[in-house]
């Protein structure tokens, strides 16, 4: 008689009566090694295992893991797993990503600052030439004075020409840095956006192309010959080469946003340099009134105070939408990158970039929708050349200015802006309120159109009509399943022409006609408010409405005419 402690140890445990007792040392029948089993016990309850099929001997009358295991193997679970595999998949690959940015964003700051360390040492020896060369101009004037032995007339302020040359310096300096940041802004949108860009990038591909394959002829076939013999079907390539590189949305994004952002920087410098300007035109008149009086009379500076509809329309705020607004229709990145193109174009010396406001009422829309509004070949753009002529007139009056304007010392300065100050408060001029730094940013094209200061009613609209695009995207995906395999019916009139059926088996294709001429009806009662951000929102959801009604019309025809011929 044998008894086994358990199955997971196989040593038997035999009785002997007290006649049949062994003696000396006992040694077992089986002297082979234990079965080792594998480990299946559950983690904190290691006298609890899980049975397969095949080693459930019966013993027990039930499973008692077999709800927990198809628990486990449930789709509910098996879904949830697989969106944490491919979110785990893409964190890793932004990872990464983040990491080589870092890295190139490291290497652009030693780059920049190596740049500006070799212009600063190029700045010193410029300063030390020009300051050599004001002075053999100082030298040579005042031999030819005393050559010329000429003591009445005009004679220029020689003992300033080291200043002259400097301010000289100074100013082509700043022409210079506008111009390099107006071509950067262009190589930056032709990098990205350009046709020209992406043929010389196609041009210098073939060419490099034709190198190797004249250095390495018995290697492998270059990428063009096997994509012809892809063709062909004798050759199968990867996609990824046969389509070519692919930049993502978020990249074209990122890049619009970078440009309309700088020539916003570039505005505000301008408008604040036109401020001071005038502050100092203010100042000089101020000062040239108090001259003229000779009573104790309190001089005060006249200021052009803004009023309340002209504010500085040069910065667009980043005013978030609404929750639960997003924009289905496909962003025209081509559109836009034309547009900020046609804006830098326009930075020109006699030029002063002015972006549209954001805030649009209903009769300043008649004179700004011009600009925005494109061509179907995308030639039209707005380079605002209709400031050109304007600020060339500007310009000369502001150089007349600053050059009878005299040196203001800083305390003068700041009586005039203390009493800006009071009579700005004592109007009721508030002060503007701070942006925080963390506020959701709005969609690219909603930034470039100036649509982000929308007014209440019109943002309204633009919901509601979002709203039913949204509606249109999915009565489309959920008809076009149902209507993929169906087979209209048609009956004759009493002429002998087919008609479309009114019955069960048109049904499907009466309820999509119908369901699209309501969302027809709801876009026609949407107002816009004067916005032709929400016309050209709503003007874009009709032609898909119509577009899918078209198709329908098409399927009825065709299906009519095979029913005729049959």
């Amino acid at each position: 008689m044998q008894f086994f402690l358990d199955d997971s140890e196989a040593i038997p445990i035999q009785l002997f009566s007290a006649s049949n007792a062994p003696r000396g040392q006992f040694s077992p029948r089986n002297t082979h090694a234990p079965v080792v089993r594998g480990n299946r016990s559950v983690p904190g309850y290691p006298y609890i295992r899980f049975t397969n099929d095949d080693d459930y001997d019966g013993s027990y009358p039930f499973d008692a893991f077999q709800d927990l295991r198809s628990a486990y193997t449930s789709s509910s679970l098996h879904s949830i797993q697989e969106q944490m595999r491919s979110i785990q998949a893409q964190r890793a690959q932004i990872h990464l990503r983040r990491s080589v940015l870092a890295q190139q964003q490291r290497a652009f700051d030693e780059r920049e600052k190596e740049l500006l360390e070799m212009q600063r040492q190029l700045e010193r020896q410029r300063d030390e030439q020009a300051q050599r060369a004001s002075e053999q101009a100082r030298r040579a004037y005042l031999s030819r004075v005393k050559n010329e032995n000429k003591s009445s007339g005009f004679q220029p302020p020689f003992q300033f020409f080291d200043h002259i040359l400097s301010n000289q310096l100074r100013e082509q300096d700043n022409e210079e840095r506008k111009q390099a940041h107006t071509m950067a802004l262009e190589d930056l949108l032709d990098s990205y956006f350009s046709e020209r860009a992406d043929k010389q990038k196609q041009k210098q591909k073939d060419e490099s192309e034709d190198e190797q394959e004249d250095e390495q002829e018995d290697e492998e076939l270059p990428l063009n010959e096997l994509a012809k013999e892809a063709e062909e079907g004798d050759v199968q390539l990867p996609e990824a080469a046969v389509r070519g590189p692919h930049l993502e949305p978020g990249v074209l994004d990122s890049v619009l946003r970078v440009v309309h952002d700088r020539l916003a920087e570039i505005s505000a410098q301008e408008e604040a340099e036109k401020e001071a300007k005038q502050e100092a035109e203010a100042e000089q008149e101020a000062e040239e009134a108090a001259d003229q009086t000779s009573d104790d009379v309190t001089s005060v500076n006249i200021v052009n105070e803004p009023s309340e509809g002209q504010g500085r329309a040069t910065k667009i705020r980043r005013n978030s939408p609404q929750s639960g607004v997003e924009v289905e229709e496909p962003t025209d990145y081509e559109r836009l990158a034309n547009l900020l193109r046609g804006r830098v174009q326009g930075l020109s010396p006699d030029a002063v970039f002015i972006p549209p406001s954001p805030e649009l009422s209903s009769h300043d829309e008649d004179t700004t929708e011009p600009e925005l509004q494109m061509d179907v070949d995308g030639q039209a753009e707005h380079t605002d050349s209709e400031f050109a002529d304007m600020m060339s007139d500007c310009k000369s009056q502001l150089q007349d200015i600053k050059e009878g304007a005299s040196v203001k010392t800083k305390k003068k300065n700041k009586k005039h802006r203390n009493r800006r100050r009071q009579r700005s408060r004592a109007h009721g001029h508030a002060k503007d309120a701070k942006v925080g730094s963390k506020q959701p940013r709005d969609a690219i094209e909603d930034v470039i159109l100036g649509s982000s200061g929308l007014s209440a009613e019109a943002r309204k609209s633009l919901e509601r009509v979002q709203e039913i695009g949204r509606q249109v995207d999915n009565v489309r995906r959920e008809y076009s399943q149902q209507l993929r395999d169906t087979q209209l019916s048609f009956v004759a009139d009493n002429n002998g022409n087919l008609r479309l059926a009114y019955n069960s088996d048109n049904s499907v294709f009466h309820a999509y006609h119908e369901t699209l001429e309501q969302l027809m009806l709801r876009l026609d009662a949407v107002p816009s408010h004067g916005s032709r951000v929400v016309r050209a929102r709503r003007k874009a959801v009709v032609k898909k409405v119509q577009a899918i009604l078209d198709s329908l019309d098409e399927l009825a025809a065709m299906q009519e005419q095979q029913a005729g011929s049959e």
